[in-house]
């Protein structure tokens, strides 16, 4: 890997934004920051660049929002998110990117949009206990929409949001999830050549800016009503969506 200013800029947004994003609105990652990426390195060093700061940023989560999540569904979606990676790392080897985009896109899309609009029919979203049927399809493409395209929470913000989690537990519960998985998809994004050794040691020296982009966020985090907060992670996802579907 050539240390360009491309590079080393690449790795500055990376980690500030990973930290931002993990405190403030916990989903949405991999849609935000590759596109921008991609317009400095190579889409495959993107996603390489982004997995050791998704596992440093969890890292980070834990310190902001320990003991938040909600145990009922961390261990409703855990066993089939973890399913779904392994579905996710063999599809890779297999599918073509625009076809794993276009497939986790078009899904996003209608299931961010749904949510949106029950955003705005219902003042208040009521409490709703994960389902074994629900957390096993949802755990199932998340699991796959994190390994492809670092996109997991596309999937599971617009659910919690819709099961009336608030904001803090939406964050502290996708830690709780992502916790796990990102150290795994790690595991097989080295073994797939997407990420090596080197990249995690630059990853690894800009955790600072991964610390201040955090604070950042979480401070962010709390200043926003659980109404808003709501309405800017589904405008995320479903922007999110589009760029994966147009891309």
């Amino acid at each position: 890997m050539e240390a360009t200013f491309d590079t080393l800029l690449a790795f500055v947004l990376a980690s500030f934004l990973t930290g931002f994003f993990k405190t403030s609105f916990g989903g949405g990652i991999g849609m935000v920051i590759a596109p921008i990426l991609t317009l400095l390195v190579s889409a495959r060093m993107a996603m390489g660049i982004i997995a050791p700061l998704m596992v440093l940023g969890d890292l980070l989560v834990v310190y902001f929002f320990w003991k938040k999540w909600d145990g009922k569904f961390v261990l409703a979606l855990l066993p089939s998110m973890v399913v779904g990676t392994i579905v996710g790392t063999a599809l890779l080897a297999y599918l073509s990117d625009a076809g794993i985009r276009r497939m986790i896109g078009g899904f996003a899309f209608f299931y961010s949009l749904y949510h949106i609009i029950k955003l705005i029919r219902r003042s208040e979203i009521t409490y709703v206990p994960p389902t074994r049927t629900a957390g096993h399809l949802v755990g199932m493409l998340a699991g796959f929409s994190t390994t492809a395209a670092h996109s997991g929470g596309v999937i599971t913000t617009p659910y919690f949001i819709s099961s009336g989690l608030k904001k803090g537990a939406v964050v502290a519960t996708g830690f709780g999830l992502f916790g796990i998985t990102n150290v795994f998809k790690l595991g097989t994004y080295l073994y797939a050549d997407i990420t090596d050794p080197q990249i995690i040691l630059w990853a690894a020296y800009t955790v600072p800016l991964l610390a201040i982009g955090a604070y950042l966020g979480y401070q962010a985090h709390k200043a926003v009503s659980n109404r808003v907060f709501n309405s800017v992670i589904l405008i995320i996802a479903l922007t999110g969506s589009l760029k994966l579907l147009l891309i």
